[in-house]
């Protein structure tokens, strides 16, 4: 997103500063922290433009954390974009525009704001079929999604959009003859055509053969979706899925403006690796599956079977060894290799020595252990005040320093990672870790189904629960 400003004319570095702190807001919870960091800004133009002349704002989120480009333009002529007030102007689309009267390159302003940890919603959607003209699809999107009662609302919006990627790709390879894997660029063509059969008006902003932007002023929802900013998920996860499907590996979506949220367009980039930012939607070929419980603050064990434990704690560091040692059993008893459980204890206990070092006084926690067929899953609750996620993932711990490795720790050992707060509710940490088993292992068969090999699930359930 860009914003022009001649600070010159009355009024028009503070509609700047407003639009652009509610930007933020619409995707960092803390509003006043978004106002002081507008605030921190406005002193950095001070210092470093004190000449007065018209200048350009460009603002990115690079690993998930605020960035404002500032550059001098040209003095002459107007200030392309959509005019906010007299002298200032937010601009989404004018890039070219934009490039030809910025006279410097950008100085780059660190603004200290985080986007939080969204959960990994990767459903495969099976032979699930969606229409592709606007009418029929969004009827289906209301069946499918209704049929899909098990799952949170968002979890419901990644299945349709899933279903619908395969509807893209298909169609995009039919009527391009192509049979190999799809460029970037190509990945893009195939969501913007299905898009433009839906109603949304996307087009292609930038690519390049690492990943692909596009960008929108229409969503295909309509003006619905700013009371359901979840179908925003339907949209990550058609982009997401194709793009993953097609390169048979793995995609990295963001969404970095949002009509559902307030914003004037809707603006997702697709990449081949991560950025890092724990906002991203990871999406795999084959998919890594439905999160159901990812979303919600519960120790409620996802639907399934193998083996789960569901434990409330009292904040007391007599409670780390004790999971660690019913997750070390369980593990065991299914046959989980010695190497694979060795990191998922290890990960558990730093999960939850960061609820007793960070979180407030009294504040109870919940830790659910899910073992299935290929995964075991951990959710661990501060289920009081919640502990400040951000600025112990911002920690860097020294050569010789014993604590602050608990994050690094955490992301070696785990394939996902991912912190969510909400104030007042408290914060949950979700790691994933993929199995491996012990071939000779007995108690393999609690995850097996007619016999065959893990990746099929069957068995039993077993809760353990310690009360405060």
């Amino acid at each position: 997103m860009d914003w022009c400003v001649d600070p010159a004319v009355p009024g028009a570095r503070r509609a700047v500063e407003a639009d652009l702190a509610a930007h933020l807001a619409r995707r960092v919870p803390d509003t006043a922290a978004c106002h002081a960091a507008v605030g921190q800004l406005a002193v950095h133009l001070d210092r470093r433009t004190p000449g007065g002349g018209p200048w350009r704002l460009t603002l990115r989120w690079r690993l998930g954390q605020a960035q404002v480009a500032v550059r001098p333009m040209r003095p002459e002529g107007r200030l392309p974009g959509t005019p906010l007030a007299a002298g200032a102007t937010a601009c989404a689309w004018d890039l070219e525009e934009l490039a030809a009267v910025t006279v410097e390159e950008p100085h780059w302003v660190d603004l200290g704001l985080h986007r939080p940890a969204e959960p990994v919603l990767d459903p495969d959607p099976g032979d699930t079929e969606l229409p592709a003209h606007r009418e029929g699809f969004l009827t289906s999107v209301a069946a499918t999604a209704t049929g899909l009662s098990g799952y949170s609302s968002a979890g419901r919006c990644a299945f349709v959009g899933a279903a619908a990627a395969r509807r893209a790709e298909a169609d995009y390879r039919r009527g391009h003859h192509v049979d190999r894997s799809l460029t970037a660029g190509e990945v893009a063509e195939a969501f913007v055509d299905l898009q433009q059969g839906i109603g949304g008006d996307f087009t292609v902003v930038e690519v390049d053969a690492d990943h692909a932007v596009v960008a929108n002023h229409t969503c295909p929802f309509g003006a619905a979706v700013t009371d359901a900013p979840q179908l925003c998920r339907v949209t990550s996860a058609m982009l997401g899925s194709l793009a993953a499907r097609s390169w048979q590996g793995q995609a990295w979506v963001s969404l970095d403006e949002r009509i559902a949220l307030g914003d004037r367009r809707c603006l997702l980039t697709v990449r081949r690796s991560p950025d890092g930012a724990a906002s991203d939607h990871r999406y795999h070929w084959p998919p890594s599956g439905l999160t159901s419980f990812a979303d919600e603050t519960s120790a409620k064990p996802p639907p399934g079977h193998g083996i789960s434990l569901a434990l409330q704690l009292p904040r007391d560091r007599v409670s780390v060894p004790v999971i660690r040692h019913l997750a070390s059993a369980a593990l065991a008893e299914v046959g989980v290799t010695a190497e694979v459980a060795a990191d998922i204890e290890l990960a558990l206990s730093e999960a939850c020595s960061n609820v007793l070092d960070h979180a407030g006084p009294g504040d109870a926690y919940e830790v659910a252990v899910a073992i299935r067929a290929e995964r075991c899953e951990l959710r661990i609750i501060d289920t009081g005040r919640g502990f400040d996620h951000v600025s112990i993932r911002d920690r860097r711990a020294g050569h010789d320093d014993e604590r602050g490795r608990g994050l690094a720790l955490m992301q070696a050992v785990m394939d996902h990672v991912a912190f969510t707060s909400e104030p007042q509710r408290g914060t949950l940490v979700t790691l994933v870790k993929q199995l491996t088993f012990d071939e000779d292992s007995p108690g393999q068969r609690l995850l097996r189904q007619d016999g065959t090999a893990p990746g099929a699930t069957s068995g039993g359930t077993t809760r353990a629960s310690a009360a405060r």
